[in-house]
């Protein structure tokens, strides 16, 4: 059961099941010429058959999908236009652009179909074209976006707990990226087999794309939403905890390392130097988390309530559709939190001026990136190479390298400049 499609599949089922209002219609009114007749001309009689109808809340929803259409859409090829032309400077990079096209199918299609198919009621599209976006609309998208900030979480975690395996930080990337696609494509293959066009049983004119009639138990049903809901979401989270809570492991051990040592003004500004890395971090890890939880928790809690008691406590159709949205929201809020955490603030600028350079003028801005990273670790290198000589001034007997231009070294001891020899 795809997220968006749970409430209306559970809802259009109804209208081929003759164990709910239909069935006493029927029994009351046992003329099929005058059923077909009355359903096609009177719209009272399609409230009684509990067909959808165009209301007030359907246009409501379509006009937030329209608003969220545009902004995700915005801010989406925005990140993706920088990330395409960044992405072998870092393995994040890949990421981040990957995330931006996972993104932009649930913007670009997703939310497209949904609004159409809300302003038709029914659907016109036919059975192929009904496999095809159950496929790609409901399921491809949120399945991308789902395992590629899954990645992001993993990648961040080797990068801050094994930080000597950065140089496979590439290769790393390109092999997550490489298993998210081939699972969210295996994942949606089932969309669509079980999803098809039905014809209503007593309106010939209503078509609707459901599961109805695909299995022949309840059970089965059940099982495949469960399935779906666990790849969707507790596994994905569960995942992302572990690998944050790692983060959080290692930085802080390092702090602590960090305080228990007696440090100089030059350690101290080595360590200042790495503060803004971990700053980073810390916001990215706490944004990937936070929006991915807080726009998606309400309605997977609901769908799971829906899936265990939608007989005995059945759920308002409104609520669940609020709650959809609120979670395809998350395509909106995600390029402003994957910005932040990547785009370097220059000072005297605001975050949405540094952002909307690095997204349009992706090249003059990796440069200036690139110069400032080389800053920081000519200071880094300067700084390091200080402390060493502090440390080698400090040693008895204090040991001096002469170099010279043919790489030939000559050590003097303490003791050979007071004359003595060794």
């Amino acid at each position: 059961m795809s997220p968006s499609q749970s409430p209306r599949t559970e809802n259009d089922s109804v209208f081929f099941r003759e164990d709910v209002f239909l069935q006493d219609f029927l029994n009351e009114t046992s003329d099929p010429e005058l059923i077909n007749e009355t359903s096609r001309n009177n719209k009272t009689m399609d409230r009684d058959l509990n067909l959808p109808e165009f209301t007030t809340w359907t246009l409501t929803k379509i006009v937030i999908i329209c608003i969220l259409f545009v902004i995700a859409a915005i801010g989406n090829l925005f990140m993706a236009r920088a990330t395409l032309r960044l992405r072998r400077r870092s393995g994040i990079y890949l990421l981040l652009l990957h995330l931006s096209v996972g993104e932009l199918l649930v913007t670009c299609i997703t939310m497209p179909s949904e609004a159409i198919w809300a302003y038709t009621v029914s659907w016109w599209a036919g059975d192929t074209m009904c496999r095809i976006l159950m496929f790609t609309t409901q399921m491809l998208g949120l399945y991308l976006s789902t395992y590629i900030t899954v990645c992001i979480s993993l990648d961040r975690c080797v990068a801050i707990a094994f930080p000597l395996k950065k140089g496979q930080a590439p290769e790393r990337a390109r092999s997550m990226v490489i298993v998210s696609w081939a699972l969210s494509l295996i994942f949606c293959i089932p969309q669509a087999v079980i999803f098809h066009v039905e014809v209503h049983q007593y309106v010939p004119s209503f078509h609707q794309c459901v599961t109805y009639n695909f299995y022949s138990a309840e059970w089965q049903e059940d099982l495949y939403n469960m399935l779906v809901f666990v790849v969707m979401y507790p596994a994905p989270m569960v995942i992302m905890v572990a690998c944050y809570v790692c983060i959080f492991v290692s930085l802080f051990r390092h702090w602590r390392g960090t305080n228990n040592l007696e440090t100089g003004n030059k350690t101290g500004q080595r360590e200042r130097l790495f503060s803004k890395a971990k700053v980073r971090t810390l916001q990215m890890a706490a944004g990937i988390l936070t929006t991915f939880f807080v726009c998606w928790t309400p309605f997977y809690c609901v769908m799971m309530w829906h899936l265990f008691f939608q007989h005995e406590y059945p759920i308002n159709q409104i609520i669940f559709d609020v709650l959809y949205l609120f979670g395809v929201s998350n395509a909106c809020v995600n390029p402003v939190v994957y910005g932040k955490s990547v785009v370097t603030r220059k000072p005297g600028k605001s975050f949405l001026v540094n952002w909307y350079q690095a997204c349009l003028e992706p090249e003059e801005y990796a440069r200036k990136l690139d110069s400032t990273k080389a800053a920081a670790c000519t200071r880094l290198s300067s700084l390091r190479r200080s402390e060493q000589r502090d440390r080698m001034n400090s040693l008895t007997p204090t040991v001096y390298v002469e170099v010279s231009r043919r790489n030939s070294s000559r050590i003097v001891t303490q003791d050979q400049l007071s004359g003595s020899r060794v």
